[in-house]
């Protein structure tokens, strides 16, 4: 991406008119542009104004933040909890800068912190508080069915499809699960997820003051991504805004892809009549993917009925490959898989090497953390492992749980959390527990345990209170890294993968049924397609669509045909790769083993 604006982008960045909606298709400078834009809109800022922007993810706040830094001079101080979106000391407010930057969340938890008196003190459930709860709340349920309820009951709470006046959790029928769950949660005084936006909006609608000093603050807010909203987090938009507040919108509606978090691509499309006036631009030149993995990836989505329909346009000039592979089993997709990354980087151990085990690709410049294998479920991942385990190739999985969830993050929080504060650091205080001689006989039986109390102890430098430290890891999404300067190889969720982007991408189980996935009683195609067009546009140079013949799958061996995605690009743009057809021959015994200098 280079540092200048382009046109298009110029004239987002200077637009002085009232509320602007960027349409910003994958690799078109998104953050670039609005970053820029934010910089542009500081001197329109009168005395104790500021501005908002908020995002999705920590680590989009994060990389907004730094690049901010880098445009202007001023101070940022990002909504509460602190973190890789920047640092906060002690005692200091989260909304006391020129621009706040932060997820609707940790902003969201800011306001209750300072405003909400009826819920002092309260505490963001973990995992184990909610399913501690459930079991209360519902003993004769099963644990698959109180997992039902439970996305029933985060179903309801993002969709706020009425006014919070009465709340959500007290409507009849499946609103009486929510309010039975909502008033066992408070009794333990704790609220979910889902509960900061609701109790924010609530606090908002509720108190005209502090909805009026909001506005007053922030009469510039900027939001991106804007196509992942969810009703709820519109609503919290419509009330910060109010009537006089300007409102920067960024985002594509092609890579809508969170529906079963809540999100709603409709209100993408609405943003017009949501914040009159407003004016629409588009961009795009695309500094990401090859020419010809931009087109085979707008084949993909101009499927869609839905689809933006606007035709990128690749300033990456260099030549690009797209690979479709079929293996006869998902375990030799996996070991292709391996074999074509340790093709990219040169092999792996001298033994793949010496022995010829692969066949070096000329140019063999790919390192590991340039390389992503993404997959629909995270059941796939297993067989990925397994192959990646024995080929000795270095790897993160991401999108499986949040570091709060994974033991003994939790046991090593409570642990020093009766400590008094001060020296030593919160980091020191983990690593003395982590050295006691009680907890080793532990980490001998559990290696991941050690893992990951040393990613907690990371994480723990950038906090000076164990709350902070608490909220920040509750507001942590899944898919989140923690290793983000790793050199490894990134196995991870299509979901996980948004945002990203890599030199050599590998999508695995392209197969109709798991890419799109049809669930019962789900009409989800559109949203399928997608996530597919998502994952394609994470690849610079390579991509890599593998499918299996045979694949277990839910418990039941299955023989499915090739992804229909696949026949949607022309063949012109694709490089068919067969499988090797090995034949099986019984060796004299003497050829068994090999002499000493072969």
């Amino acid at each position: 991406m280079p540092s200048h604006l382009n046109p298009s982008q110029q004239q987002a960045v200077e637009y002085g008119g009232g509320h602007l909606l960027i349409v910003a298709g994958p690799g078109t400078g998104k953050t670039h542009t609005l970053t820029h834009r934010i910089a542009a809109q500081i001197s329109r800022l009168k005395d104790n104004q500021k501005i908002l922007a908020v995002t999705f993810t920590h680590h989009a706040a994060g990389e907004m933040k730094e690049r901010l830094e880098k445009l202007i001079e001023l101070p940022l101080t990002p909504s509460p909890p602190a973190g890789r979106a920047g640092l906060k000391k002690e005692g200091e407010s989260g909304l006391n800068s020129k621009i706040t930057v932060g997820t609707f969340h940790a902003f969201c938890l800011d306001i209750l912190r300072a405003h909400a008196n009826s819920l002092k003190d309260f505490r963001i459930a973990s995992e184990d508080d909610i399913e501690t709860v459930v079991k209360i709340c519902w003993p004769q349920l099963s644990a698959k069915e109180r997992s039902q309820q439970l996305k029933l009951i985060g179903h309801l709470k993002s969709k706020n499809e009425r006014p919070l006046n009465p709340p959500l959790c007290e409507r009849g029928g499946e609103g009486e699960f929510c309010l039975e769950y909502n008033q066992a949660l408070r009794a333990k005084n704790l609220l979910d997820y889902d509960d900061l936006l609701l109790e924010a909006v609530r606090l908002l609608e509720t108190s005209q003051n502090l909805c009026q000093t909001l506005q007053e603050t922030y009469p510039l807010i900027f939001v991106d991504e804007y196509q992942d909203i969810n009703p709820v987090q519109h609503q919290l938009l419509l009330e910060l805004a109010g009537e006089k507040s300007v409102v920067t919108a960024i985002g594509d509606p092609d890579q809508s892809i969170y529906g079963f978090r809540g999100s709603d691509a409709s209100l993408f499309q609405r943003f017009v009549e949501d914040f009159p006036g407003a004016r629409v631009l588009t961009l795009t030149d695309n500094y990401r993917s090859t020419e010809s993995l931009l087109k085979a990836s707008g084949q993909v989505i101009l499927k869609n009925a839905d689809a933006a329909r606007q035709e990128l346009a690749a300033q990456f000039h260099c030549e690009g490959h797209l690979t479709v592979y079929e293996a006869p089993t998902e375990r030799a997709e996996a070991e292709y898989v391996v074999h074509r990354i340790e093709r990219m980087v040169g092999g792996t151990s001298l033994f793949s090497q010496d022995s010829r085990r692969v066949e070096i690709d000329q140019k063999a410049q790919r390192c590991f953390r340039g390389i992503a294998v993404l997959y629909r479920l995270n059941s796939q991942r297993h067989c990925l492992q397994e192959a990646f385990d024995r080929s000795g190739i270095p790897y993160e999985v991401t999108g499986d749980k949040k570091l709060i969830d994974r033991k003994p993050v939790m046991e090593f929080l409570d642990a020093i959390e009766a400590l008094p504060e001060g020296e030593p650091h919160i980091s020191e205080k983990l690593g003395l527990l982590k050295s006691s001689t009680s907890w080793h006989k532990w980490f001998e039986k559990n290696p991941s345990w050690l893992k990951n109390v040393e990613q907690l102890i990371q994480v723990a430098r950038d906090f000076t209170t164990i709350r902070d430290l608490r909220n920040h890891l509750a507001l942590q999404q899944p898919e989140e890294p923690l290793e983000y300067q790793a050199d490894k190889v990134r196995l991870m969720t299509l979901h996980a993968s948004k945002g990203l982007e890599f030199p050599a991408v590998f999508i695995t189980g392209c197969e109709d049924g798991l890419i799109p996935l049809w669930r019962e009683g789900e009409d989800n195609g559109a949203e399928e397609r997608r996530l597919f067009y998502v994952g394609m546009t994470r690849a610079k140079e390579e991509l890599f669509l593998t499918c299996a013949k045979r694949r277990m799958m839910f418990g039941q061996t299955r023989f499915p045909e090739a992804s229909p995605f696949l026949k949607d690009i022309q063949d012109d743009l694709k490089r068919i790769e067969a499988a090797r057809q090995t034949t099986h021959r019984k060796s004299a015994k003497t050829s068994t083993q090999m002499s000493l200098f072969d």
